[in-house]
């Protein structure tokens, strides 16, 4: 079910009643070398995510073990992988969306991320 644009005071309702959430982004070079926003904040929703992208995305949500991914033009595979979803029980959302949280907070932990970057300055 597709329901549009919601005000932000509104999404964490919906997140928390999805099974998933979808994270679509065209093939361009620009969107396959950047990470939006938009995922780190699904990763903490703790909710599976289905995506129609390639690159980074692609690969976080590999690494991550939060969800499935097919690459943005594969329509079929797209309808493959939201099928599987389909079948898939609560207790296993539940693991894969709690798969999405853990890489969130091993990855994107400001404080880890800044204490690399200081080390690697450091370094220099």
């Amino acid at each position: 079910m597709f329901l549009g644009k919601k005000k932000l005071s509104q999404v964490p309702s919906y997140y928390n009643s999805s099974d998933c959430l979808l994270l679509s982004l065209s093939d361009k070079f620009s969107f396959n070398k950047t990470i939006p926003a938009k995922l780190q904040t699904y990763l903490a929703s703790k909710k599976p995510i289905l995506a129609l992208s390639s690159g980074e995305i692609e690969n976080i949500i590999k690494k991550a073990k939060c969800g499935y991914v097919s690459k943005s033009n594969n329509v079929d595979d797209f309808q493959k992988k939201i099928l599987k979803l389909s079948k898939i029980n609560k207790s296993k959302l539940n693991i894969l969306g709690n798969n999405g949280f853990i890489y969130l907070n091993k990855k994107f932990n400001r404080k880890i991320q800044l204490n690399r970057l200081l080390n690697s300055i450091l370094r220099m």
